[in-house]
């Protein structure tokens, strides 16, 4: 089992399960019968770039302490993506500092569609290393472009990498949520279920593995 799957939480009643990290020897129909058949629904979501664009000229960017529950009517930079990924069943913190600490770095020449990328901002916090100070975050395309919650001025919008990124500087920090959204289910959870983290739905899923 992947290392990440231990900083997968379940978002309010969602929880993603990404296949490709519980390292399950199944096809990914069967292993949803299998969720399906202990009284969790799966939950069909459109792509996550799709849903960002979408909000583009609709959520309005809030400098102020957000939470989940006011996206995506109200955003700031940490709480746009948040809500992205919360559709997933994927949880988030709503400050981009803790969010850098959250699925797996990659290497900026590996960067794909759904990355987050985050950069030092206006306000740059950091936790040990001045040097790596993270003050904003968006979330990248296939295009190279980055959608992101930018200030009460411009709101959500996207922008190319240079636009975002100052061609000076490299990004704090990229991370990567999930290996492969194709591999990515969610999943409604039961109210007969205490599910916390993906780890327990992995653990659920091995107690009912064919023998």
């Amino acid at each position: 089992m992947h290392p990440a799957v231990h900083t997968y939480y379940a978002s309010g009643k969602r929880v993603g399960v990404d296949f490709s990290l519980l390292e399950i020897s199944l096809p990914n129909e069967e292993m949803i019968d299998l969720i399906q058949n202990v009284g969790f629904d799966l939950i069909i979501i459109p792509p996550i770039i799709q849903m960002a664009r979408e909000l583009i000229g609709k959520s309005m960017y809030v400098k102020a302490d957000l939470q989940i529950e006011d996206a995506p009517e109200r955003v700031h930079c940490a709480t746009f993506v948040a809500w992205l990924y919360a559709q997933f069943g994927i949880w988030l913190p709503n400050k981009c500092l803790f969010q850098s600490l959250y699925g797996f770095e990659v290497k900026m020449s590996d960067r794909k569609e759904g990355d987050l990328v985050f950069i030092k901002g206006h306000h740059g916090l950091y936790i040990s290393d001045p040097r790596k100070k993270i003050g904003h975050v968006g979330i990248l395309t296939k295009e190279d472009t980055i959608i992101h919650a930018a200030n009460s001025r411009r709101h959500v919008v996207e922008d190319t990498w240079s636009e975002f990124i100052d061609p000076k500087r490299r990004p704090i920090a990229i991370r990567r949520l999930t290996p492969s959204f194709e591999r990515l289910a969610t999943f409604q959870i039961p109210e007969s279920k205490n599910i916390v983290m993906m780890l327990d739905v992995w653990r659920m899923l091995v107690k009912h593995l064919p023998v």
